[in-house]
């Protein structure tokens, strides 16, 4: 075989491989998707690993993955693969930082769950859901002018409760 030919070959192989790879990593996201729009959350967990273990680089599983341990209680498990999305910029990157922000409240950190809503506040300014939250970890770490300017923010853009 000429040497070229190998190449080609070798070429050849690797996307069909790195085809393969995509398209089971991407059927297990969407199971994984599928389960956690039902709040099957064990199921989901073990789906967005599979699709990791496929495709390391499928960054929105990160994000599942993160949120399956937080609603399973892993609050601890959850911080990496939070983290993981961020440093990936996955599309899904403000619910990385809405999700990781969630976990440290839940551990009662309340100073990263200010910093990390407040990059997903950066994102999407315009969310009500973003100030009221952060509203809520500075009340639970007893900045309440910090809280209340918040909530008013929260109220200003629409939010009724």
């Amino acid at each position: 075989m000429r040497p070229l030919s190998l190449i080609y070959l070798i070429l050849f192989i690797s996307v069909n491989t790195l085809a393969q790879v995509t398209d089971e990593s991407t059927y297990f996201l969407k199971k994984a998707s599928y389960h956690s729009k039902y709040h099957e959350y064990d199921s989901a967990y073990k789906y967005f690993k599979l699709s990791v273990a496929a495709n390391p680089k499928q960054k929105n599983a990160y994000t599942g993955i993160g949120v399956c341990c937080f609603h399973l209680g892993k609050y601890r498990e959850a911080i990496p693969p939070f983290r993981t999305a961020i440093e990936m910029d996955a599309p899904t990157i403000e619910h990385a930082y809405s999700g990781i922000a969630g976990v440290y409240a839940a551990l009662n950190r309340y100073d990263s769950a200010i910093y990390f809503i407040t990059k997903f506040i950066e994102l999407k300014p315009q969310n009500a859901l973003g100030y009221d939250l952060r509203g809520d970890y500075y009340a639970s770490a007893l900045k309440y002018s910090e809280a209340f300017h918040d909530y008013k923010t929260a109220i200003d853009l629409g939010m009724s409760d």
